[in-house]
């Protein structure tokens, strides 16, 4: 009993010795198209806040010191990333904390951008210094942020135009949410593809009125992998890539 009772006591000891400790997060980020970000000259008008869930309050965002942006240069592709420092928060962070990260893309002087107000993902602090990594290939697929904004008309919020927007969340387990708009009344089809091309799920065959449309998807019983959905409407069609981690 005393054996563990000193095992116990070690560990609490150990933890504690990280606690609060100064501890890198880095989180790979891309936008609507799945095409990195060019943080080379400014932050391309990307912004994040991260706080711990037990307290919401005490916040790091991309002004706080030691947040910034970096280019990580590869033979293939070049990375974009967000940065910050978990021993930045007032309150110290405990081993089993649950960090939460919030980044967006934000509507630029054009409009042209909408600001989004998902992509809250969480990590579980466990007792070491070594930074963090989130979205970073190989091991994982970069987050992705933002959609793009069609015109919208302020009358009646019917969109100029069609478009499908990129499924949230995404990576997603098991359910995510399918989101588009239609200008005018149209006849709808939105099919989920595996990458065979195979049809796995027929989401809408309707008719379906002008105006901003969410469908749920649940992938319960379908394996991790990459799905693709089409939207056809109107003659238009559209095609987005989503990813299922179980």
């Amino acid at each position: 009993m005393k054996k563990i009772l000193f095992i116990i006591a070690l560990l609490t000891q150990y933890s504690i010795l990280f606690s609060g400790m100064p501890r890198s997060v880095y989180v790979c980020l891309v936008d609507f198209n799945e095409e990195h970000f060019d943080f080379s000259i400014d932050n391309d008008n990307v912004y994040f806040e991260s706080w711990l869930k037990r307290n919401p309050t005490d916040v790091i965002d991309n002004n706080t010191y030691g947040s910034d942006y970096y280019m990580v240069y590869h033979e293939t592709v070049d990375y974009s990333l967000i940065g910050f420092n978990i021993g930045n928060f007032n309150l110290q962070w405990a081993v089993g904390d649950t960090l939460v990260i919030k980044p967006w893309h934000s509507i630029d002087e054009n409009g042209q951008y909408e600001s989004n107000t998902g992509n809250i993902f969480c990590r579980i602090l466990d007792n070491s210094t070594e930074p963090i990594w989130i979205g970073c290939p190989p091991d994982e697929v970069p987050i992705i942020l933002g959609n793009y904004k069609v015109g919208i008309n302020e009358q009646n919020n019917i969109p100029n135009s069609a478009y499908l927007e990129q499924n949230y969340p995404n990576p997603f387990n098991p359910i995510t949410q399918i989101k588009f708009a239609l200008s005018i009344a149209s006849e709808v089809k939105l099919n989920v593809y595996n990458v065979n091309g195979q049809l796995i799920s027929e989401l809408v065959n309707d008719n379906k009125k002008a105006g901003i449309h969410i469908v749920n998807f649940d992938a319960s019983n379908y394996n991790s992998g990459i799905y693709f959905y089409i939207l056809t409407a109107n003659g238009d069609t559209f095609t987005k890539k989503m990813i299922l981690t179980k």
